[in-house]
């Protein structure tokens, strides 16, 4: 029995995307449950934002990167996730529970780090570090829990550093399903990759988290004026991708393509929202779900989706499902902050929304033909 478990291997995609879609659906649950009942434990805002950016997001990197592994050690990952998720939800050891996301970030980091380090272009490289320091962001989270550092800085470098994956990533996957696509329509995609903005784009995030982390003293008068202009090239950057990658080729068959454009368009906003703030002098958490909701909802909504529907046909209407869904969600949440009489009722209505979107993906990974779930050797 043990040999077969050290022996053996378990592709993660199918745990992990099974548990990073059931825990997007009883997170937001529980969190608008504690706004209308008596649960014996409360979730406040920081402890949801900090079980959505940590356990969804560590959940969703597993199952896309970690690829086979030894199905001991995918029995280890699932417990440990699944305990400090029981740890945060009925503990008040909250340093517990970031110190086993630490655990577990750095586990998942040695799998998938050295996958980038091997790469030839610097662009690439940076995936490596950033995967890193994303999945292991709990740890810096208690090491500097009493320093100069504000929360709303951390959520603010971990929502940078999660568009600069979801940038780079997402890139990957669009440009040659939108090739592919293109070709079907007899149209030629003369921008695929882009390199150049590619590169420019991850040099101003890196900027950007670089302005807000340091907060050098000589840079006060002129930082939020270079904070802001940041923020601008970044979403200008990102619309010039989206249209060089021409998406009027593309068709209403195309549901997958438009429901990840549509996530890297909410990257865009939200940068040119983050940048309004920062001019203004503002400190706006609120903004961030327009990453966090907006852009990792439907880019993980639609990847999770992609990826365990390779073997039979889904209909493109379930991406259009997700783009309107999300895209309700994330706006009825952004509004929800500035209306505070109706906050709970399009809170609500967001994550019915939210919530909408990920049993329809949880749906999806149940659905999978029993032959993709068997495990195989070496």
């Amino acid at each position: 029995m043990f040999n077969y478990l050290i022996s053996k291997q378990v592709n993660t995609k199918r745990p992990f995307y099974f548990l990073a879609s059931l825990w997007a659906v009883i997170c937001p649950v529980i969190f608008l449950l504690s706004f209308f009942a008596n649960l014996g434990f409360s979730i406040d805002v920081v402890e949801h934002g900090r079980g959505m950016l940590f356990g969804f997001t560590s959940a969703l990197i597993t199952g896309y990167l970690a690829g086979p592994r030894r199905v001991l050690e995918v029995i280890w990952l699932v417990g440990l996730w699944s305990v400090t998720r029981l740890v945060e939800l009925f503990s008040a050891e909250h340093e517990l529970s970031l110190w086993m996301y630490g655990v577990y970030g750095c586990h998942v980091a040695f799998i998938i780090a050295p996958k980038f380090i091997s790469a030839k272009k610097l662009r690439n490289k940076l995936m490596s570090p950033t995967l890193a320091i994303l999945i292991g962001f709990p740890v810096l989270l208690v090491i500097f829990n009493s320093t100069s550092i504000y929360q709303a800085d951390f959520v603010f470098i971990f929502s940078q550093l999660l568009t600069m994956l979801m940038f780079f990533m997402g890139g990957r996957i669009i440009s040659p399903m939108i090739v592919k696509a293109s070709m079907k329509n007899n149209y030629r995609i003369p921008h695929r990759v882009q390199p150049n903005i590619e590169g420019a784009t991850i040099a101003l995030i890196i900027f950007s988290v670089v302005l807000r982390a340091l907060n050098l003293d000589w840079l006060a008068p002129y930082n939020r004026y270079l904070l802001s202009g940041t923020h601008a090239a970044i979403a200008l950057l990102i619309v010039t991708r989206i249209w060089r990658w021409t998406p009027t080729s593309l068709s209403k068959r195309n549901g997958a393509i438009w429901a990840l454009l549509t996530g890297y368009l909410w990257m865009a906003l939200a940068q040119l929202t983050l940048g309004v703030n920062v001019l203004q002098e503002q400190v706006d958490i609120s903004s961030l779900h327009l990453i966090s909701v907006g852009a990792l909802g439907l880019m993980s909504s639609s990847i999770m989706t992609l990826a365990v529907s390779k073997q039979r046909q889904t209909s493109t209407e379930i991406y259009f499902s997700f783009l309107i869904l999300i895209s309700g969600a994330v706006i009825l949440r952004y509004i929800a902050s500035w209306l505070p009489d109706y906050y709970r009722l399009l809170l609500s209505i967001s994550v019915v929304f939210w919530c909408t979107t990920y049993l329809l993906v949880l749906k999806e990974v149940l659905a999978m033909k029993l032959p993709e779930w068997k495990l195989r050797g070496r």
